[in-house]
């Protein structure tokens, strides 16, 4: 097979590597750029995929240095591939290194190759007809890795928004991704109602722009028409109901959440994992002095009702986190078959408000 020197080849380099804590960013720029190497026709069929803790590093270097039979380039991309250098020290990928030229010690021992050295010798010298597309979710720029790919390839950041930089964020994306733009005030409200997850922004920021047409601007009168009552919002209030008593008001929200099918019952539970880690975050910073006032300058909580000094009341800090433990095991318990989200979560509403 014909090697090609450490250089990046036209519009197209031999390496990518997607990396990033926030999911949904690396998601969607994989997606993308998946898609861009596909070729015009986005034809994925040359695309080969593996899982970083399964697959074995030489199998996947011999998938990407095979040629495809439909395509003049084959792609081969590796998924949580943190978990595939995790494995130095195992013997998967082990490859010993031949015996210095020189040695004059007959039978000395040569030295394994570890999984990031393995890729490092593939980087420097990568095939003409494959390209390697990695997906982690930290990789950390002062390695000698980090720095070959980006001599040779792409590091391609997808890191968070940092705090109190989601409302630029906000204002960029809807720019980028939908033409729009948001007038004074919007995009703070917005990002007030739905929190620092760039997800459900996304979300939200799509059904506003369709919202406005043939307008490009959003308004906060918009974002008040529109997120006001999303279920974002709907879970702060079930968590208000809660926090005061009141099982029926509570219920009512969360069938209210789970309106939509399977897709809303996924946002319902990600919508209480943020409400449940804010009530915690907040009772954390109360139990080291924090005042009310305190704690939502600091977590951004808009509280018009002002129910977060309940809240500091009504839980202590280990119920607090019983809850965030309990709707843990109810997510996993409903992806393993063993109960499901609406009835486990009902049955935590009433238990809650029943010891109020």
């Amino acid at each position: 097979m014909k090697k090609k020197s450490a250089e990046k080849s036209g519009n197209r380099s031999p390496v990518y590597v997607v990396y990033g804590k926030d999911e949904f960013l690396r998601a969607r720029r994989l997606q993308s750029l998946l898609l861009e190497l596909s070729g015009d026709d986005g034809d994925t069929t040359a695309v080969a995929s593996f899982d970083g803790g399964t697959a074995s590093l030489i199998d996947i270097l011999d998938d990407v240095r095979t040629p495809s039979m439909f395509s003049p380039l084959r792609v081969v991309c590796v998924r949580d591939a943190d978990l595939l250098f995790a494995k130095d020290g195992g013997d998967d990928d082990a490859v010993p290194t031949a015996p210095a030229r020189g040695s004059k010690t007959k039978g000395s021992a040569s030295r394994t190759l570890t999984v990031r050295e393995l890729m490092e010798k593939y980087i420097e010298h990568p095939c003409d007809t494959g390209v390697l597309v990695l997906e982690c979710k930290t990789w950390p720029k002062n390695t000698r890795l980090f720095k070959i790919v980006d001599k040779v390839g792409q590091n391609i950041d997808c890191e968070p928004p940092k705090d109190g930089q989601f409302e630029a964020w906000v204002g960029r994306h809807a720019r980028e991704e939908f033409g729009c733009s948001f007038a004074g005030g919007a995009a703070a409200r917005l990002v007030e109602l739905v929190g620092d997850n760039s997800g459900l922004l996304h979300m939200e920021i799509s059904k506003l722009a369709t919202y406005i047409l043939p307008r490009i601007e959003i308004r906060k009168a918009d974002v008040e028409a529109i997120v006001g009552e999303s279920r974002t919002e709907i879970v702060f209030k079930l968590m208000d109901a809660i926090t005061i008593g009141k099982p029926e008001a509570a219920l009512r929200m969360w069938h209210q959440v789970l309106a939509g099918g399977r897709s809303a019952e996924f946002m319902a539970v990600g919508g209480l994992r943020f409400a449940f880690e804010r009530l915690y975050n907040s009772k954390r910073m109360h139990s080291q002095g924090a005042s009310a006032y305190d704690i939502k300058s600091a977590l951004r909580i808009w509280d018009p009702e002002n129910m977060l000094p309940k809240q500091l009341s009504r839980f202590s800090l280990a119920e607090a986190g019983a809850l965030l433990r309990q709707l843990l095991r109810i997510d996993v318990n409903s992806k393993s078959g063993l109960g499901t989200v609406e009835n486990a979560v009902e049955k935590l509403i009433v238990e809650t408000c029943a010891a109020n």
